[in-house]
């Protein structure tokens, strides 16, 4: 295992420079952080190509797995931290290929779609997939996005289910198009919406579609939903969900439908 101590490293300044949008699409290069993120993204077959620990993880069973993937770069406590984005980074790092996953041919039969357009927090994305994975979603779709799936705080929020859940960017024409060939009903989240979500939830092929942080759904998935929902709210001083949580309200909703038409 090779040993670095230097902050100037190139693959040091490289990791460093990954932190940032553009050169992470230019490279097709992420940084995966965290013991678990690592583990999850070695249990879920993402394509590593070099891995950095400290000294905390020399001998674990974690070092092992990743040294059977990969080459593992040993850094120095003061090396770890300058690359860590993390207040308290766990000595564990990996550097891995972006997947580039396009919209699939066929989807499983009655499949729950989660559809997020122009997503701006990288936060929220995060915990978007962590929602669709607990709830079985078949696709994330990842609709005319401000902000990249591989921000390293979207993998941080997602708790590694970044890896899991299948998650594509496209544009909403594309996207529209593809749930349409497929026969999936979208329902579209809006407080202005007549009816609440347990109200005419679809236990058929369904996608929600929760909008950005700030505006919500735009038109134009306002005018192409097959149905509008909204989440009540009681209280006197809300007027708005956090994205995330609205959307694991009205997918949990299908969850229950679908259980209770079995």
């Amino acid at each position: 295992m090779e040993r670095i101590g230097s902050r100037r490293n190139w693959r040091i300044l490289r990791l460093l420079m990954l932190r940032k949008r553009e050169k992470r699409e230019e490279l097709g290069l992420v940084v995966v952080e965290g013991r678990r993120e690592c583990l999850r993204a070695l249990r879920c077959g993402l394509p590593l190509v070099e891995a950095y620990v400290d000294k905390s993880l020399l001998g674990s069973e974690l070092e092992g797995e990743l040294s059977a993937q990969c080459p593992v770069f040993l850094l120095d406590d003061g090396v770890f931290e300058k690359v860590s984005v993390r207040e308290n980074g766990d000595g564990a790092m990996a550097l891995a290929k972006i997947p580039r996953p396009e919209l699939p041919k066929s989807l499983r039969p009655n499949p729950l779609i989660l559809l997020c357009e122009a997503m701006e927090k990288p936060g929220n994305v995060g915990a978007l997939l962590r929602t669709a994975d607990a709830v079985g979603c078949s696709l994330v779709i990842i609709a005319d996005a401000l902000t990249d799936l591989w921000n390293p705080n979207a993998i941080r929020a997602s708790q590694g289910a970044i890896f899991s859940v299948p998650a594509v960017s496209c544009g909403g024409g594309e996207a529209l198009d593809f749930l349409r060939a497929n026969g999936v009903a979208i329902v579209g989240t809006s407080p202005a919406a007549e009816k609440s979500h347990w109200d005419s939830m679809p236990a058929g092929p369904v996608a929600i579609a929760v909008g950005n942080e700030h505006g919500g759904l735009s038109d134009f998935w306002l005018r192409n939903a097959d149905v509008l929902l909204r989440v009540p709210m009681f209280g006197r001083m809300s007027d708005s969900l956090n994205v995330a949580t609205a959307a694991a309200i009205c997918l949990y909703e299908v969850a229950r439908v679908r259980a209770l038409g079995r």
